[in-house]
């Protein structure tokens, strides 16, 4: 048996899908990520059981960033057709609701969003690392240096946070917090489940680079994007890639492969790049792609 790297592992795998296939022959099939865990929850009408309150992804805002950013959320998903109604609540922090202790509780992956100068952000955190949560995806508003401000935030292992410049913050964390819920949420060609997720950012703290352009000019934009980021993807260990695209597209698993590729020549040889395809929906562009680059210790 040959040996292979790490890397042409990862890269192998990552063509592989698992979806949990249910319902029945007759009335038809519902394909879900396997690691969703949804067990039974079918009616016979095939509509999903969930009792109100069971909640699987929560966002939760702080501040007026958080408010801002969760707006724009609500515009991103509204479209969004997941097979259980109500997947991404979003909700204000308030540390006098009761309430938001519940939601977190019955959460297996969270998004935070905040400015590390807000005391409330931190009371949030706190109370959100009190729990049994699978991944906590923290985004910070940051008014300084992001990298500066990396270096002295200790990230949890359960957690991956992303840095994002104050200066006209709104649609980066949008984008940031959209792409990782697409990931998780939405089937596509290439799939992944939330355990590959997690032990990529899991325990890192870094940014998110975003593209967007018509697919004629996809892999152009996307080449000059990637020279920008070369220096910092060049020292990273892992790469978290999601390639976005409009399903009036026929985006084929080369043209995935060729970006994959772009990202993979930059790389040191054992970095672990990640990544996975979705269809946009109301996002106003083709092709998007969005990329999470952690700091270099």
């Amino acid at each position: 048996m040959s040996i292979i790297s790490r890397k042409t592992f990862v890269k192998s795998i990552g063509l592989c899908t698992a979806l949990t296939a249910m319902g029945n022959i007759h009335e038809g099939f519902y394909f879900i990520p396997s690691h969703l865990d949804i067990e039974n929850q079918l009616t016979k009408s095939g509509v999903c059981a969930y009792s109100e309150n069971t909640v699987k992804n929560l966002y939760l805002g702080v501040g007026d960033p958080g408010l801002k950013v969760g707006q724009a959320l609500l515009d991103r998903t509204q479209k969004i057709n997941i097979t259980c109604g109500n997947a991404f609540p979003i909700q204000q922090f308030n540390p006098g609701n009761n309430q938001i202790n519940g939601l977190i509780a019955d959460a297996n992956f969270v998004f935070l969003v905040g400015s590390i100068k807000d005391r409330d952000f931190w009371t949030a955190r706190e109370l959100i690392l009190s729990h049994n949560i699978f991944l906590l995806y923290t985004v910070i508003i940051d008014d300084g240096n992001p990298r500066l401000s990396a270096k002295g935030f200790k990230v949890n292992k359960n957690e991956g946070c992303v840095f994002i410049p104050e200066k006209n913050y709104e649609n980066p964390a949008a984008l940031a917090v959209h792409s990782l819920f697409s990931m998780l949420m939405m089937p596509g060609m290439v799939c992944v489940d939330g355990s590959d997720i997690k032990n990529v950012i899991g325990g890192q703290g870094g940014y998110m680079v975003h593209t967007a352009c018509s697919y004629k000019d996809s892999h152009d934009v996307f080449k000059k994007t990637i020279c920008i980021c070369k220096p910092h993807i060049q020292t990273a260990n892992c790469i978290l890639f999601h390639i976005m695209y409009d399903e009036i597209i026929d985006y084929t698993l080369d043209d995935m492969t060729v970006l994959v590729d772009t990202v993979d020549e930059c790389c040191s040889y054992d970095t672990e790049i990640l990544w996975t395809s979705t269809e946009p929906l109301n996002l106003g562009a083709d092709f998007r792609a969005s990329l999470f680059i952690p700091f270099s210790s």
